[in-house]
């Protein structure tokens, strides 16, 4: 073989090492560039990138809690009574409620009788919330802290998430007034079924702050309200890491409830969640005037809480005699899209 033939040879295979190479930087590159900044942390375009990021992320608790006199004096001049209703405590917390024109009946109720959702409440703090002494809290959708602060009040560990600013403004007041910042781990954060791009929505007939909604949205480079999305699987190494065995779970987020029960299935499988106190009516709507995909998630929950053994029994049960998780308060299935109210999930029998 002569000089030039081996020259074109060699010439031929560094051409072939240089192009593979280049492929290689240019796919790993596509790979880490369809990556997309957007408002609420990172998304991606692609769906094993997305699985990867969401295993990955670490939620980053709140930890601004400097109070603001001026914000004090004009909302949080309010007890929570619930505890003082119930007579489990002649302690009452304080709390920040908005006023009505920003946030409905909750903060109306709040001003007018110190409690909100009373039928409720009476039954979570009355006799669910003590039959589990040990569990901690999580609160999903804690709006301005109905829940989590009277619970944080009877000395439990909460574990709560809220997605919208203004809200979180009002709660870490309320938080802060009381010292329960050991006691209230707050992050403000949408939980979904998968991370994604989100819009907050709120109804034009009922604009308040407790009626926002999460909408995906494919617009990942607008501004979004600040909005951060996790999921409930990035909760499980903070409770690990607390060594929680048990939890009490309550989650009201104005239909997308589904989607968060499902993006947490590992954490279901390795914590003892005992009871779920579950928002269902906006959830009923979705079967029967929402979309397919609606829909099909919806039921992909039902599946998995029948997979886990959950059985769904009324909040407020017609029967008072009886015990809230009796078999004879247990829905059926085809009623529990039939009868509007919020359920009980619980493995009790």
């Amino acid at each position: 073989m002569n000089f030039g033939s081996r020259f074109r040879n060699r010439f031929y295979s560094i051409s072939i090492g240089f192009n593979f190479i280049l492929i290689l930087i240019v796919f790993i590159g596509a790979g880490y560039y369809t990556k997309l900044k957007t408002s609420q942390g990172e998304t991606w375009r692609s769906d094993t990138a997305a699985a990867n990021f969401q295993k990955q992320l670490q939620l980053k608790q709140w930890d601004y809690f400097e109070i603001n006199d001026t914000f004090v004096n004009e909302n949080c001049q309010l007890e929570y009574k619930i505890l003082e209703y119930l007579d489990m405590s002649k302690k009452t917390p304080q709390i920040c409620a908005a006023t009505e024109a920003e946030d409905g009946a909750p903060s109306r109720n709040l001003h007018k009788e110190g409690i909100w959702e009373k039928r409720f409440q009476t039954v979570f703090f009355g006799e669910v919330l003590p039959m589990f002494p040990e569990a901690v809290f999580i609160d999903i959708g804690t709006q301005l802290g109905t829940y989590t602060i009277p619970v944080a009040a009877l000395g439990k560990t909460t574990y709560s998430f809220e997605p919208v600013r203004r809200t979180v403004e009002f709660l870490r007041h309320s938080i802060a007034l009381n010292n329960f910042n050991d006691r209230i781990h707050l992050y403000n954060y949408a939980l979904m079924d998968s991370i994604y791009c989100v819009q907050i929505t709120r109804p034009v007939s009922n604009p308040y702050l407790g009626r926002s909604i999460m909408t995906k949205t494919d617009d990942c480079n607008q501004k979004l309200d600040g909005v951060n999305v996790a999921v409930l699987d990035n909760l499980l190494p903070i409770l690990k890491k607390d060594n929680v065995k048990q939890a009490i779970l309550k989650i009201d987020i104005e239909g997308s409830e589904a989607k968060a029960i499902l993006g947490g299935l590992k954490l279901f499988r390795e914590i003892d969640i005992a009871v779920i106190q579950m928002e269902f009516h906006v959830i009923q709507s979705k079967m029967r005037d929402g979309t397919k995909e609606e829909g099909e998630i919806v039921m992909k929950f039902i599946e998995q809480m029948k997979e886990m053994g959950y059985k769904a029994s009324p909040v407020v049960r017609q029967n008072k005699n009886s015990k809230w998780y009796a078999a004879k308060n247990v829905l059926s299935y085809d009623k529990l899209f039939k009868r509007p109210t919020d359920v009980l999930w619980h493995r009790l029998s």
